[in-house]
């Protein structure tokens, strides 16, 4: 069946057929308990590509990790977004028009808009007409699972979405803008985010921005402190941009990975650092609500992949009480990049070894597997 990358196509196209477009889509669906309609028809290799499913073999976490989404608004009225949002107690159970919490913005149940200075969070002007790429960043961290529909996602289980609406889709809204990123960053962390997603990326910074970042993933000790998960860009860019090029200890980077294990032509350079490659190509996605899909490419998808992924592993036993740096530590650093799974090498520096790949089958135990986690036991590490 062919697919229209750019288009939104109802639930009961694409995602209940199979769709070829891949060279990586494992075959059959390795949990069948889960019963999302592209995952039973296989479309989700991502999912499984990454041991998604491995969290899934727990009970949902009774802590999820709140992932902040910073794009272009999304609807999050979504049948794959509606019960996974973050949410400000206190505004929901406050009065309509009163800054309940006293954060300086006034019912911001699910984010905030930081281009029209809003608390909706969905597109807006001729964004509405467009597809939202926030929408879409947004389904492939946390799309809701065993909803009988559509997708699921490596963080359906463990991640909760905050939306933060940072850029609009023309004129000077489409343009990063530092100020309303350094006031995006200072609320995303105080309201609790601790998985920063930033499927974009951009060439210039200031002062005020670099201190922000270095506050939330640098310094040590920070009362702010979260993951910044970061794209690194694939489309001939001489440079990763920002966030991506911080040199800071809690930045990881997405590095796209297409077909046959291969990293996507024209990456461009990352610097050194946690790197680690994760599914760029054939992913499907929420489109327009309130049940339409899409697929698209692209290293946008790794990193929303990458932060569903690290969301799901932290919300689980025996990750949930780690602090940030705990669990970059002893999860991150010690499993994932560590990994012997690597990419193909690449054609230039800095890939000529290639790249880790994003694989939670490295946490795997006896008790807490998935069948996608192929390997003899005897090879895994014995965790807890």
């Amino acid at each position: 069946m062919s697919s229209d990358p750019g288009g939104g196509i109802p639930c009961g196209g694409f995602p209940c057929q199979p769709v070829v477009c891949s060279t990586l889509i494992p075959a059959p669906p390795v949990d069948p308990g889960t019963n999302d309609c592209a995952y039973r028809a296989g479309n989700l290799w991502w999912v499984d590509y990454v041991a998604g499913s491995l969290a899934w073999s727990e009970p949902r976490s009774a802590r999820p990790v709140t992932v902040a989404i910073f794009d272009d608004g999304a609807w999050i009225d979504h049948e794959e977004l509606r019960h996974q949002l973050w949410t400000n107690e206190a505004e929901a159970h406050g009065k309509a028009g009163v800054d309940d919490d006293g954060n300086g913005y006034v019912d911001d149940l699910h984010g905030w808009d930081f281009v029209d200075d809003s608390p909706d969070v969905s597109p807006k002007g001729v964004c509405r007409e467009r597809a939202s790429h926030g929408t879409l960043m947004a389904s492939l961290v946390a799309a809701e699972r065993n909803n009988g529909v559509g997708i699921a996602a490596p963080g359906s289980d463990g991640a909760r979405l905050m939306i933060l609406r940072v850029v609009g889709c023309e004129g000077e809204s489409l343009q990063v803008n530092p100020a309303r990123l350094v006031r995006a960053l200072h609320y995303a962390t105080r309201m609790g985010a601790r998985i920063l997603s930033f499927s974009a990326h951009w060439s210039l910074t200031t002062p005020e921005l670099d201190a922000a970042f270095r506050e939330i993933a640098d310094d040590p000790d920070s009362p702010v402190a979260a993951i910044v998960v970061a794209s690194v860009p694939n489309k001939g860019e001489p440079a990763a941009g920002y966030p991506a090029a911080y040199d800071f200890r809690r930045i990881v980077r997405a590095i796209p990975i297409g077909n046959d294990n291969a990293i996507s032509p024209g990456t461009s350079p990352a610097p050194p650092g946690r790197n680690l490659g994760a599914p760029s190509a054939c992913v499907i996605g929420a489109g327009r609500a309130p049940s339409q899909y899409r697929i698209e490419q692209g290293s946008s998808n790794s990193t929303a992949i990458l932060a569903g992924l690290l969301a799901g592993i932290w919300a689980s036993p025996p990750y949930a009480t780690f602090g940030v740096d705990q669990f970059l530590a002893g999860v991150v650093d010690a499993h994932l990049v560590g990994s012997a799974r690597r990419s193909q090498p690449g054609a230039r520096p800095p890939y000529l070894q290639g790249v880790p790949l994003a694989d939670a089958c490295l946490l795997a135990t006896q008790r807490r597997s998935a069948q996608v986690c192929r390997r003899p036991q005897a090879d895994r590490e014995a965790l807890p």
